[in-house]
């Protein structure tokens, strides 16, 4: 668990809004940096003088050596600029324009299974009834979060809105498939149950579809992937419908498949197509610096797997 939340912490460093600030204190810090080959108060001084001056006057420079000085200038216009670009980059990410971009990319290779929101596709529907050793066999279910409640609340947690959606998207599936249910997610903190328990209860009671596997040892993606692969492995399940966000399924798919599963992708919630009118596009958002964030989380996901590799099936025994 450490090490999972110190990769959370690190990663929340690197993503929005937060890693664009923090290239906006690094310029900062750089601007405001006294240089120069004199003693400190010395250093402070010239430092002062060289910015009474502007950041791109002229003058021989900190120490009235003009080597000294260019360098002094090159850094605080260095500094200069990463703030620009760093706030620049914060206020962008909470448009649309450009939360869109990393989402659709993320996005494209998928389709809603059921658009329709009653029936799967016809010619995927045909495809498994030609072929049934090419139909799904199972559906994965991967869980969100849970968050715990005010003081007035008659329980300690509830599930958050991303597994509530994950959930209903998963009873639709069965209900059309017939197909069992997995649900895969264990405890990010000591809680009376697991994210699993916790969902498995909402789509039984709340929505009527039975679950037949629990995986509750995951809290990430990878374990995700790997707890199902022991648990499916030895029933001869292999071909998963795989329900999640539309912009987790690319990280998610490459996962269970180098566990060994062959990945029939059910996605839903396409944060790229979120619907917007045209007077909020260009003003700042929260829906869409959320969706700046998450996808910024998945694609540098997949830039760490495609640096490190892919955890491999072997790994499943």
């Amino acid at each position: 668990m450490d090490l999972f939340l110190a990769r959370k912490f690190v990663s929340s460093l690197l993503l929005p809004p937060t890693g664009f600030l923090v290239l906006a204190l690094v310029g900062w810090l750089l601007a405001a940096w006294p240089g120069g080959r004199g003693g400190g108060g010395r250093r402070r001084r010239t430092w002062r003088r060289d910015v009474d001056r502007g950041l791109f006057g002229a003058g021989r420079g900190l120490d009235g050596d003009g080597a000294s000085g260019r360098s002094g200038r090159w850094r605080q216009r260095l500094g200069l600029g990463l703030i620009l670009v760093g706030i620049g980059l914060a206020i962008a990410a909470t448009t649309w324009p450009v939360a869109r971009l990393p989402a659709n990319w993320l996005e494209a290779p998928y389709v809603d299974l059921d658009p329709a929101g009653q029936r799967l596709p016809v010619d995927r529907a045909l495809a498994w009834q030609a072929d049934p050793a090419r139909a799904p066999q199972a559906i994965v279910m991967l869980t969100g979060g849970a968050s715990t409640d005010g003081p007035r609340s008659d329980v300690d947690e509830r599930l958050t809105g991303d597994t509530i959606e994950r959930a209903i998207h998963t009873a639709r599936l069965a209900k059309l498939t017939g197909l069992p249910v997995l649900v895969s997610g264990g405890r990010l903190r000591p809680t009376r149950d697991s994210l699993a328990g916790f969902s498995r209860t909402f789509i039984e009671k709340d929505l009527g579809v039975p679950v037949r596997w629990l995986e509750e040892t995951s809290v990430d993606t990878p374990g995700n992937a790997l707890y199902t692969a022991r648990m499916l492995a030895p029933e001869g399940v292999h071909r998963v419908l795989l329900v999640s966000h539309a912009t987790h399924m690319r990280r998610a798919q490459g996962l269970f498949e180098a566990q060994g599963f062959t990945v029939i992708p059910a996605p839903c919630c396409f944060i790229g197509r979120s619907a917007t009118s045209a007077a909020r596009w260009f003003w700042p958002t929260g829906e869409a610096m959320l969706a700046s964030y998450t996808s910024s989380h998945e694609i540098l996901g997949l830039i760490w797997y495609g640096l490190k590799g892919w955890p491999g099936s072997k790994e499943a025994h």
